[in-house]
C-alpha cells in the first residue's frame, strides 16, 4: 500500500461522498502517488488523460491534503483555466463536495477573473483563475494595482502575487485550449512553463489532447518534466475500469463522413433529423452569430443557448437548467469543465482537439451509447475567424481518411480491437509537425527573470503588444444605464456586463452607430466616481486608439442600451 498522503486523501474523499456516487479510479490513484513525489522534489508534471477521467478533481484533492498536512513544499494551489465559464463550475462543484461530506462552511475557493477578485494577490489556499489573470500577475502587473501602475502613481506590489505563484502548485487545466491556438498566448504559456522549470516551481500541465510530436516538443523545452500518460498506463498495466467501461460503449457516427452544408437552414434540417430520437441532444458551432441564428430558427422547441455573450448571472442560470434541457445549442464554451452528458452530439468542424472535447460531452458516465456527427461549410474551412484554417483543413482531411470508427473517449484501443480507432491516431496525424512550437519568447522570459524590468516597463511593452494572451484585447460591454459610483458599477457587473474581444466590440458599436443608436463609454473620474461620454464626442476614434484607452483604463467599458440585450434563461444575450 502506498504511503502517499494525496492518495489517502483521495480515497477518504471518495468514501465520504465528496465526489458523489463514485469509486476511486486506478489512473487517478496512480497519478496522485507520482504527483506527490514530484511536488516534494519541486518538479513539473505533464498529465495526459482522456475527457471524463476527472483531471479537474486533482486540485481539490491536493488542496485537502495540503490543508491537513502542509509538508509538500507548497503553500497553496493555483488552478489556472482557459475559460471564465469553467471557473464558476469548479467553484460550485467544490462547494457541493464540501456539503456532501458534512462541512457546511463557506466555500474556501477564491475566484479571480474579470468580474470577481476574491484573491487579487494570489495568497489564498486555493485560487481558481483565468489564464489572463495568472499571466498579468506573474508578468508584474497585479490587477488590483494596475491603475496605479498605468498612472505612474506606484510600481505596484507586484512581488506579492508573484510570491503566490512561486510558493504554489500551479495547475494548468484543459491546457490544450491555451497551447494549441498558435498565438501569443501559447508562446506565453510555453515561456512560463520553461521559467517554472528553471526556478523549481512545481506545476502540473493537464490535458486530454496532446499529440506525440507536441509532447516531444514540450519535453525538449522543459527537459526534466515528468510525463504521466494514460495511454502508457493502460498499455503497461492493462485496461482499467475507465477503459473497460468506455470501450464497451456504442458510439455511432450519424454519417460516415462529415456533411457539407450551405447555410443555417441545412444545419436546422440536420438538427431535426439527428435529435428526433434523442433524449438529450447537443449542437456545437464555432461562432456566437451562428449559434444565435440557429437558435432563433429552433425557438419553438425551447432549446438552451450557451455562448460567451451572456452576463454571469444568466450564464449560471443556464448551466443550472442544462441538466433538464432536451436540446442545447452551444459554442466552444461547452468544451471543457462542464460535466454534462448527451446521447447525441452534432458538431461543426473545428481543430481535432476541439472535436475530441466536444464529443467528450457524449455518453459520459453511465450512459452506454451515443451518436455523433460533423458538419462544415465554407466558413468552417476558413477557421470561422477563430481557428487556424490550415489546422482545420488538416483535421478534415484526417477524418476523411481514417479507417474505422473513431472512439472519441479513448486515446488508444488495446488488444487489436478493430471496431474503433483511438482519437490519438487523429491527433498525431494532424499535429505531426510541431517545429514552429519550440521557441521561448525572450521578451516574456526577461519580464519573468530580470530584476531590472519593472512593472512600468511591462506596461509600456503591453501598450505596444496589445495583449499577453490573445491577439485581441478583452473589452467590457455594459448593458443599460450605469451608476455614477465606481464601486456600485463593479457590484453590478455580474448581471450587467458582457465580455468580448475589442475588435468585435468595436465593429459592433460601429453597426449600432449606423443605426443611429446612442453608444457611450464609461470613464473613471476622481473620488471613486465614473462618468459616461458619448462615443461621437471622441470624433471617430480608431480601433487602435480605443485599445490604448482600454489598456490604460482611461475607458472602463462600452455602454449599449438595454434593448440590445435579451436576458433570462431563454434569451439570446447580446443581440447581433
Amino acid at each position: 500500500m502506498s504511503n502517499s498522503v494525496f492518495l489517502k486523501t483521495y480515497i477518504e474523499l471518495v468514501e465520504n461522498g465528496f465526489f458523489g456516487d463514485t469509486e476511486p479510479r486506478k489512473f487517478l490513484s496512480f497519478s496522485l502517488d507520482i504527483i506527490e513525489k514530484h511536488i516534494k522534489q519541486r518538479h513539473g508534471v505533464l498529465l495526459l488523460a482522456p475527457p471524463g477521467m476527472g483531471k479537474t478533481s486533482l486540485p481539490y484533492i491536493i488542496v485537502h491534503a495540503n490543508y491537513g498536512f502542509k509538508h509538500f513544499n507548497i503553500l497553496r494551489v493555483l488552478h489556472v483555466l482557459p475559460l471564465r465559464s469553467i471557473i464558476d463550475d469548479v467553484y460550485e462543484r467544490f462547494g457541493e463536495g464540501l456539503k456532501r461530506i458534512g462541512l457546511n462552511i463557506a466555500n474556501p475557493v477564491c475566484r479571480q477573473y474579470n468580474m470577481v477578485h476574491e484573491s487579487p494577490y494570489l495568497q489564498s489556499l486555493y485560487t481558481v483563475l483565468t489564464f489572463d489573470m495568472y499571466v498579468y500577475n506573474f508578468f508584474k502587473l497585479p490587477i488590483e494595482e494596475l491603475w496605479k501602475i498605468e498612472k505612474e502613481i506606484s510600481y505596484g506590489h507586484y512581488e506579492l502575487p508573484r510570491s503566490g505563484v512561486y510558493s504554489a502548485l500551479n495547475f494548468f487545466d484543459e491546457a490544450h485550449l491555451m497551447l494549441e491556438k498558435l498565438d501569443i498566448g501559447a508562446g506565453a504559456l510555453r515561456t512560463i512553463l520553461y521559467h517554472l522549470q528553471r526556478t523549481e516551481t512545481p506545476y502540473i500541465l493537464a490535458t486530454a489532447t496532446l499529440s506525440e510530436a507536441f509532447r516531444r516538443s514540450l519535453e525538449f523545452i522543459l527537459k526534466d518534466v515528468y510525463v504521466i500518460d494514460y495511454s502508457g498506463f493502460i498499455r503497461s498495466k492493462g485496461p482499467d475500469e475507465f477503459y473497460v467501461s468506455e470501450v464497451e460503449k456504442n458510439m455511432t457516427p450519424i454519417s460516415r463522413l462529415p456533411v457539407k452544408v450551405k447555410n443555417s437552414n441545412d444545419i436546422v434540417e440536420l438538427v431535426d433529423k439527428c435529435s428526433e430520437e434523442s433524449s438529450k441532444f447537443l449542437l456545437v458551432v464555432n461562432t456566437v452569430r451562428k449559434a444565435i441564428e440557429i437558435y432563433e430558427k429552433l425557438r419553438n422547441r425551447k432549446p438552451l443557448l450557451l455562448h460567451s455573450r451572456f452576463t454571469l448571472e444568466d450564464r449560471i442560470a443556464k448551466l443550472k437548467l442544462l441538466k433538464n434541457s432536451k436540446i442545447a445549442i452551444s459554442t466552444q464554451v461547452i468544451e471543457a469543465g462542464i460535466d454534462e452528458s448527451f446521447d447525441t452530439v452534432l458538431a461543426e468542424l473545428a481543430p481535432i482537439s476541439s472535436l475530441v472535447q466536444r464529443f467528450g460531452r457524449m455518453a459520459r458516465g453511465n450512459l452506454t451509447y451515443g451518436k455523433w456527427g460533423i458538419f462544415y461549410d465554407d466558413e468552417s474551412l476558413q477557421g470561422s475567424g477563430i481557428y487556424d484554417a490550415e489546422l482545420v483543413r488538416k483535421t478534415l482531411n484526417t477524418i476523411l481518411n481514417v479507417k474505422g470508427n473513431i472512439h472519441w473517449h479513448l486515446p488508444v484501443i488495446l488488444n487489436g480491437n478493430r471496431k474503433y480507432v483511438g482519437y490519438s491516431t487523429l491527433l498525431n496525424k494532424v499535429w505531426e509537425d510541431t517545429r514552429g512550437l519550440l521557441y521561448i519568447d525572450q521578451n516574456f522570459l526577461e519580464i519573468l527573470e530580470s530584476f531590472s524590468v519593472s512593472s512600468k516597463d511591462v506596461v509600456r511593452y503591453l501598450m505596444r503588444l496589445g495583449s499577453f494572451v490573445r491577439e485581441d484585447v478583452l473589452c467590457t460591454v455594459y448593458i443599460g444605464v450605469p451608476p455614477d459610483d465606481y464601486w456600485k458599477y463593479v457590484e453590478e457587473l455580474d448581471h450587467k456586463a458582457v465580455f468580448m474581444g475589442l475588435s468585435e466590440a468595436y465593429h459592433y458599436v460601429k453597426r449600432l452607430l449606423r443605426k443611429e443608436v446612442e453608444v457611450h463609454f464609461i470613464k473613471y473620474v476622481r473620488g471613486d466616481k465614473i462618468d459616461t461620454i458619448d462615443f461621437r464626442e471622441l470624433r471617430g476614434i480608431s480601433e487602435e486608439k480605443l485599445k490604448s484607452k482600454i489598456l490604460t483604463r482611461e475607458i472602463l467599458a462600452i455602454v449599449v442600451p438595454s434593448d440590445f440585450y435579451e436576458g433570462g434563461v431563454y434569451g439570446v444575450g447580446l443581440k447581433q
